[in-house]
């Protein structure tokens, strides 16, 4: 089971979703695929759509329904392999930061066309400010991209081993703003 970074929802400005990919071994039937996985926050279950490429074990899942509450909660995936007569399962909490926070929650790697790093944040980024100096890249060069609360850093250069990426605590939310 990999998980995305929370992203604001497209369809319901008050609500956020998380993203992710569960991989089986073998191919498996979508219907016995879907009933691996339930989400939940503070006790109330939450809706979870699918994708199912054809010819693929890679199944991608998008959970909505996610409020945020004054306080930070912990979203509860839990995922039991029985119905694919796997003999795994288990359990990952993500959080979901409480309203009127703004940090990084998530960063990864993300491979392929566009390489790039994403950092997920608890609350959109404010898309006028100038990231020159709060975000940095070594190696360099990079560009960057925001997208909701994404911030995308684009390295220039193919790079093989490690890099360190800063994000300054200056970086601002939507709400705020900034120049």
């Amino acid at each position: 089971l990999a998980v995305d970074g929370l992203v604001r929802s497209k369809t319901r400005r008050d609500e956020w979703e998380l993203g992710g990919t569960l991989t089986t071994t073998d191919l498996e039937e979508a219907a016995a695929v879907e009933s691996l996985l339930a989400a939940s926050l503070q006790g109330r279950d939450l809706p979870i759509a699918w994708s199912h490429p054809d010819s693929s074990n890679v199944h991608g899942f998008v959970v909505s329904g996610i409020r945020k509450a004054a306080q930070s909660q912990a979203l509860r995936l839990r995922w039991d392999g029985k119905p694919i007569l796997a003999r795994r399962g288990g359990s990952r909490e993500v959080e979901v930061a409480g309203a009127g926070v703004f940090k990084v929650t998530e960063m990864r790697a993300v491979q392929g066309e566009g390489r790039h790093v994403a950092v997920y944040f608890s609350d959109e980024l404010s898309p006028e400010q100038n990231l020159r100096g709060l975000v940095t890249l070594e190696p360099g060069p990079f560009t960057t991209r925001i997208e909701g609360n994404v911030l995308k850093v684009f390295p220039q250069k193919h790079r093989v081993g490690a890099a360190t990426l800063n994000v300054e605590a200056a970086v601002r939310n939507a709400s705020v703003g900034g120049r």
